[in-house]
């Protein structure tokens, strides 16, 4: 499979060398190649052998930007940009595709990555979270809510299958109120270390967050970001459930890459069914075919489970089209516990 063959060439790079790859430059010129579907192929290629990906985030300012004034839907009215219908910000296919970064004041996320590390799976970003990252990032500039009526400011939100940790420290420097990152014991090493890593960056992305609310008075349950805390996961472990179920419910649960073995689609349902606000919480799945019966297994028994919606390619404006975005919510309340 691709990736396996990504795995394999990146296992060989020499660990002496520091290489970092900035994702939004790398994205950029493989989207512009020739080649087509084969350069953007080797620009991942390229960021999956690097030791060191950097991400930049536009962080909000006071009278430019993501942020105006709030809505009474709980939603903002972007202070530049044209609105479509329903207070959406007009973004061209050129933006969404070639993740423009916005003007303005910005952060930069470094997540290094550790090839070797449990058969690679949770030592690379790999297309999938920059392709969910991508998607929040645009909903947040959009001034979209992220879960019903809620923005960032006002969620909880927990990844599942964090990996490298990437995806949660986005949504943590979109705005997040708390972030809980989780991943197997093997992985959680790098996970804590990126994490450690970049607080100085969150940090500064939570005081932009935090001035803006300030200056807007914003409404009543915007707190003050938490920063991102990092958890132990074995989706099979009742023991690892229970100490992040503990810290929930979630109002967002975030997962990429995590359907590649069928035995382990069923007890990562389980955890997202334990995991999400029952009554207006959402999860995002992004994905890969990386196994056919795996994918069609996770389809199957989440369509039992909640209400299913694969979001189009057009909406998800990612380079990739190989990446398929799943929304998941809670039916409508029928009393039943989502403990299963």
């Amino acid at each position: 499979s691709a990736r396996s063959m990504r795995t394999r060439r990146a296992g060989a790079m020499p660990g002496g060398d520091a290489s970092s790859l900035h994702y939004q430059t790398v994205v950029a010129a493989a989207a512009k190649d020739a080649a087509g579907p084969a350069g953007v192929a080797e620009g991942f290629f390229d960021l999956a052998n690097a030791e060191v990906v950097r991400y930049t985030l536009p962080v909000p300012s006071v009278g430019r930007g993501v942020i105006e004034k709030p809505r009474g839907d709980g939603t903002y009215v972007p202070a530049d940009g044209v609105l479509q219908a329903g207070g959406r910000k007009c973004v061209s296919k050129r933006e969404r595709d070639h993740e423009v970064e916005d003007a303005g004041p910005t952060v930069e996320l470094r997540v290094r990555q550790d090839q070797s590390l449990h058969d690679s799976c949770g030592g690379i970003v790999w297309e999938s979270a920059f392709c969910l990252a991508g998607y929040l990032r645009r909903r947040a500039r959009e001034g979209r809510a992220i879960a019903r009526g809620k923005r960032f400011a006002r969620c909880d939100v927990v990844e599942l299958g964090a990996g490298c940790g990437l995806l949660g420290m986005v949504a943590s420097a979109l705005g997040a109120k708390n972030v809980i990152v989780t991943d197997h014991p093997d992985a959680m090493p790098l996970l804590r270390k990126n994490v450690d890593a970049n607080e100085g960056a969150l940090r500064e992305a939570a005081e932009a967050h935090e001035r803006t609310r300030v200056a807007l008075k914003a409404k009543k349950g915007d707190g003050r970001a938490r920063g991102v805390g990092a958890l132990p996961l074995d989706w099979t472990s009742d023991e690892h459930l229970s100490d992040v179920v503990e810290l929930g419910p979630y109002d967002v649960v975030l997962a990429t890459d995590v359907v590649f073995n069928e035995s382990l689609v069923a007890p990562l349902v389980r955890c997202i069914r334990r995991c999400l606000r029952r009554r207006d919480g959402v999860a995002f799945v992004c994905l890969q075919e990386r196994c056919p019966d795996a994918f069609r297994a996770f389809r199957k028994t989440c369509e039992e489970h909640f209400e299913v919606r694969e979001i189009p390619g057009d909406d998800v404006g990612f380079v990739d089209e190989e990446c398929v975005l799943f929304e998941l919510r809670f039916r409508p309340w029928d009393g039943k516990d989502a403990e299963a």
